[in-house]
């Protein structure tokens, strides 16, 4: 009778561990590596050979990345409980991730939610569906901030950003894309509170801008260990990358932060700080070969060669930070006259002095009367 009991309990141990991998991820099925293809056309053709290779995870260098910390303010971890209960180790594995990145000498941005009726439209819809769950407004700004309280375990040192935001994206108006391109940033880590709202928001922007994205997953936390999983298996691996912090922080990873390298700077190289990054040489590759083809459909007889107007990157601006700027102008004679815009000027704007430019592209003749930047 023992060794039947024995039995039956080792085959019930076995059957449940063979059952704990499911139970301990319900969002299995919500995953891309278990979805259909993107793309159902057989004859979809890749750009060019290198996206088609099998997926590869390129280095992390500290000098092109920024950790971008979003929302993590005592309104959403000391006076959110529901946040704090399903995880209590998140403090410890932030301030891991931030001492890491400062180690490794990656810039560290610290994005705070300023929610007011004044500059948040959405709030009024937000706080009718919520009545009375969450607050009032949310005041983080320039003039506040000997004032605002930061949490003990992320507080942030001299030398760091600190950007205020008016929506749950920290790409929509603000100068977090302006201050990526001017650092010569093409990776950023993006971790912080609440996983499924603003950490969700704020990759999906810097992703659409053509960064590396990914995601430090236990340096996020959300209201509930359900609502936080089900994001990241939805968009996990699709739009951004997954990792931890052990991952960067372990020297035989892949994913490993390597640190930060001198900059050397000439008389030559001075006008271009912006380091030349995988993925602009990537950018110039696919331009180039698209060129090559495009002039050997040319040259075929009776042959029209197809523009192909939205290519899979867009290359980072060389950007410096001037008091002024002195650009050409085109006049109705083609005659080019320098003139000086500052960036304080009404008709003059930062983002579009540092828009995205195709990389390999051939700028034409500008119109008459227009100001080539």
């Amino acid at each position: 009778m023992t060794n039947t009991n024995t039995t039956n309990n080792t085959k019930k141990r076995d059957r449940e561990e063979e059952e704990e991998p499911d139970q301990a991820s319900p969002y299995q099925e919500l995953k891309w590596n278990h979805a259909p293809p993107l793309f159902l056309n057989d004859k979809f053709d890749n750009p060019n050979e290198l996206l088609q290779n099998e997926k590869t995870t390129p280095p992390i260098h500290a000098g092109r990345t920024a950790l971008l910390v979003v929302d993590v303010q005592p309104e959403y971890w000391s006076h959110c409980p529901a946040v704090r209960q399903d995880f209590p180790d998140f403090p410890k594995h932030l301030e891991r991730l931030v001492a890491q990145c400062r180690k490794q000498k990656a810039k560290i941005i610290w994005v705070r939610a300023d929610y007011r009726y004044a500059h948040s439209p959405w709030l009024v819809q937000f706080a009718r569906l919520h009545q009375g769950t969450i607050p009032a407004e949310v005041h983080s700004s320039a003039s506040d901030c000997e004032t605002i309280p930061w949490e003990d375990f992320a507080t942030p040192q001299g030398g760091e950003y600190v950007i205020p935001k008016t929506s749950w994206s920290s790409t929509r108006h603000t100068a977090l894309m302006d201050l990526l391109k001017q650092s010569g940033i093409d990776t950023v880590l993006v971790c912080g509170l609440i996983t499924s709202v603003c950490v969700q928001h704020s990759a999906f922007g810097i992703f659409e801008a053509g960064y590396r994205t990914l995601l430090v997953t236990d340096a996020c936390a959300d209201r509930g260990k359900a609502r936080h999983d089900a994001a990241l298996a939805l968009y996990g691996d699709y739009m951004y990358e997954l990792l931890t912090v052990q991952d960067l922080c372990q020297k035989d990873k892949p994913f490993y932060l390597r640190p930060a390298q001198p900059v050397w700077l000439t008389k030559e190289s001075v006008d271009n700080l912006v380091q030349p990054t995988f993925f602009n040489s990537l950018q110039d590759s696919i331009v180039t070969k698209q060129h090559e083809e495009q002039h050997e459909e040319q040259e075929k007889p009776n042959k029209v060669a197809k523009v192909d107007h939205h290519p899979i990157f867009y290359k980072m601006p060389t950007t410096r930070t001037t008091a002024a700027t002195t650009v050409s102008v085109a006049t109705e004679k083609q005659d080019n006259k320098k003139v000086t815009i500052h960036p304080t000027d009404s008709n003059s704007s930062l983002s579009t002095m540092t828009s995205p430019v195709l990389a390999g592209a051939t700028e034409p003749p500008a119109p008459p009367g227009t100001i080539r930047v």
